[in-house]
């Protein structure tokens, strides 16, 4: 079985911040227990869009996900 992970998604905040103001998520990076990675989100930011985004890897453009619908 792999190892569980949590993906934290911050929506509108600057990036140095979220190094210098999150001691837990610091702490962790420093014991080499997680990684940071800074991306480049497409719009709308955080959403179900985004979300499929970031599951498949996909663009909108090419999953084909356009609205909220069922």
């Amino acid at each position: 079985m792999g190892m569980p992970f949590i993906l934290v998604i911050l929506d509108g905040l600057r990036f140095g911040v979220s190094q210098t103001s999150m001691g837990y998520l610091a702490h962790l990076l420093e014991a080499r227990q997680a990684s940071l990675h800074k991306l480049k989100a497409e719009l709308p930011t955080v959403s179900r869009l985004l979300c499929e985004v970031l599951l498949t890897g996909m663009p909108v453009s090419i999953s084909s996900i356009t609205y909220y619908g069922q």
